[in-house]
Parts: C-alpha cells; structure tokens; sequence
C-alpha cells in the first residue's frame, strides 16, 4: 500500500489535468504561479483511489519529492499537519484492516477513511441486523418458521466466508464470483440440494436488497443474479401394508413406540412437524358436522400470509392414539424425531427413507386410496390450493383414474390389435 500527494492544477484543458492528475508527466510545464489543489492517491495492488484533500497551493510552492508545502508560513505548516495526518490516519487504518485480515483494497480504504469513527457493516453484521429487526414481526406478519430459516441460512454464508477468509466481506463485494463460489462449496461440502442451495441464495439477495435500502451498500450485485431450479422430486409415501406393520410391530423400546405412534398419528391426519409441535387436543379439537371431533387450527407455515386453516376429522385410528397418550403426544425435537425415524425405519426394513415429513406426505396418499377427491385432500392438508396438492399427488391422481377406468371398463380385447407391443409408461 502507498499512499502519495498529487499537485491538480486548475482550470486545464482536460487532457492536461489527466495527465497531472494520475501523476504521469512530473515534467508537465506550468507557470510557477499556476494554482492549484493536493490529492492523495491510494494505491493497492495496482488498483488506485484518489479523493482530495484541504490543502491549496500555488504550483511553486509544492514540493512533490517530500511531499509536502515549501516554506514555514502559518498556512504551510497547518496544511502540511492536515497531509501528515492523513497519511498517517491512511497507515494506521491498513495496519488494522491487516491485523483484522480483512479484505484490503484502495476503495475499501478510502472508506474506512472517510467514515471516520462510524463503522462500516460487513454483509454478515448487516444480515445479523436484518435478523434483529424482524424478530418483533413474528406473530405479526412474519412466522417464526421463516426467521428461523433465515438464522440458519446466515450460519451457512458465515461458515462459507469464515472458510475462505472473508468474513469482513461488504454486502456489494459479494459478487457474481463469491456467489459462484458459494453454491459450489454448498453443494460440494455441505451436501445440499440444488434447490436448497438457490433458496438460500435468494435468502442472500434479499438481505442485498435491503442493505441497499438501509445505505450499507450503493447497489446490489446479485440483482440480475439468475438461478435455475431442478425439478422437484417425487413425494416419498409408506404404502398400506408398511402403515400396518409400524401399527403391528412390538418395540421393547417406549421411545421407538412413542415416536411411531407420532408418525402414526401425523399419517391419519397429514399435520406437518411445525403444526404437531404446538397441536393442543383441548384447544384444537372441536365438534364438527354430524358431533365427529375435528382439527381446527391454522398452519404455523401460512399463520401470518394466508391464514391457511387445517380441517381434520379425527379417525378412530388417530383418535386411538390420543387416547393412548391421555390425549398429550410427546413430540420430540425435530432431529431426535428424524433420528428415531431412522432407526425404526432400519428395524421394519421400511423401503423408503422416513422423516416427519413423510408422515404427512403419507396422509395425503391414504386419502387418496381411499377414493377421496383432490379437493378434499388438499382441505384436509391445509393447501393454499387445489394445484399444489396436484403437484404432489400427480402420479397418485393417475393411479385412481387407471384404477377408475379398470372398475368401469375391464381391460378386454376389444380389436385385433397386439396390445403387448405398445410401450410401457415411464416416469422419465
């Protein structure tokens, strides 16, 4: 790093005052007289920052070897202090971003000198305020779903700019390149999904965007930042036997029964984790239509956007469970729940990987089996829309029209046609 004071003469022709300016031709004839002002110039590898500085002078009483006014008259010696202080404010602020191992560059210099004593925000100290000023708006617009996502995804971003060094980031140095550079440590280290990894982007924009609107930085560098999402994959679901075996089966261990009765019950009336966890049988339990008891209550996940409301007729098998729990499931943390899940799957040899979601999932296709409509299903889940839950039970939907068409039109030989030659379809 150099830092070096430059004579900008005025009123020239601009060929000549660029000249001058980036100091490149010292030769340069001016009249001794010729005024001017003195510009420092930070430089860092190569890359240069100039801003200017209070003192004014003629060109004859510059000296550019030492840097400094000639002479010792009040006005020298007071502009001479004035470069001596900035230079060595300029010094002193490098030495520490260093000692800090922050990311130096002449720009990024030039900043911290001109705040003065007002700290500028790295991108993660400014996300950490972003986190601070929403948590009031939850119950009031936000979901506590949404701001725990948020802390997580900063962990992530932490994690991956502690690793290369780069904590002391700003929000508009989070360029194209370090976002390239984070989806592939995402997907590499952290195993994450396509989708996951640009839902967490997308996190990291919008805390771009509001830096950008709360002035810790001038623009946003990922605004035209695109991202391409894989197609989502299909619903894992238990069939009916694998249902009955989880019911059937004797675990020696209260903890595997405990948490198969959960999944069980998350089976028979689709709630998700989030919604499992604050389910209260006093409060959400209520007489419905013909005295059958039903779950009333609004979706943790859509609480504070749509309101969505979850209606559940409670079926003897879930109604069982409560029962046998005096109507208080013992849900576990999300990870112990997850792990159990696991271990039990093992134990019954279940063909799928089982978490709380497919729980829910598993709902959703029982009905389904059980000739209910896609309209109903999707009541029945809390969907926003009849479509969402089409996305997800698409195959199921074409299994009850082919299971429809058989009951109604039995497969004959209706025409000379070779059936066995045509194709099979594939999920491709």
């Amino acid at each position: 790093m150099c830092v070096r004071f430059v004579f900008r003469p005025a009123a020239l022709n601009a060929a000549t005052l660029s000249e001058l300016y980036q100091d490149t031709s010292p030769d340069q004839e001016l009249a001794p007289d010729h005024p001017g002002a003195i510009v420092c110039r930070i430089t860092v590898d190569k890359a240069r920052k100039r801003f200017n500085t209070p003192a004014k002078c003629k060109y004859r009483e510059w000296d550019a070897q030492d840097q400094q006014l000639k002479g010792k008259s009040t006005l020298a010696r007071r502009y001479n202090m004035a470069l001596d202080g900035i230079k060595s404010d300029l010094n002193g602020l490098y030495l520490e971003m260093e000692r800090r191992k922050e990311y130096v560059t002449a720009d990024r210099l030039y900043a911290a000198y001109s705040r003065g004593s007002k700290p500028r925000l790295s991108f993660l100290e400014s996300w950490q305020q972003w986190l601070e000023l929403r948590t009031p708006l939850v119950g009031n617009g936000l979901s506590q779903a949404v701001l725990d996502a948020g802390k997580i995804r900063y962990k992530r971003l932490k994690a991956f700019l502690e690793s290369e060094g780069m904590g002391m980031l700003l929000p508009e140095e989070f360029t194209a390149k370090w976002c390239d550079r984070f989806i592939t440590w995402m997907r590499v280290h952290r195993s994450a999904s396509q989708n996951y990894t640009n839902k967490v982007v997308q996190t990291i924009k919008q805390v771009l965007s509001w830096c950008v609107r709360h002035e810790h930085a001038t623009l946003n560098p990922l605004d035209k930042y695109g991202l391409k999402f894989a197609p989502t994959p299909p619903p894992v679901f238990l069939t009916g036997d694998e249902i009955q075996a989880l019911e059937n089966y004797r675990f020696a261990n209260e903890v595997y029964r405990n948490t198969a009765d959960i999944f069980l019950f998350q089976c028979y009336t689709g709630l998700a984790y989030a919604d499992l966890k604050r389910f209260d049988a006093g409060r959400d339990i209520k007489r419905g239509d013909k005295g059958r008891p039903w779950i009333f209550m609004t979706r943790q996940k859509t609480q504070d956007s749509t309101g969505q409301e979850i209606t559940v007729p409670l079926l003897d098998r879930a109604l069982a469970i409560l029962d046998r729990h005096k109507r208080k499931l013992p849900v576990p943390s999300n990870q112990v729940y997850n792990r159990v899940l696991k271990e039990i799957a093992a134990t019954l040899n279940l063909s799928q990987r089982v978490t709380t979601h497919v729980g829910r999932k598993t709902a959703g296709r029982l009905l389904l089996d059980e000739g209910f409509s896609m309209a109903a299903v999707s009541k029945f889940l809390g969907h926003k829309t009849v479509a969402m839950t089409e996305k997800y039970y698409v195959r199921a939907g074409e299994e009850l029209v082919a299971r429809e068409v058989e009951r109604l039109h039995p497969n004959r030989s209706l025409s000379s046609w070779d059936w066995d030659i045509l194709p099979a379809k594939t999920d491709n």
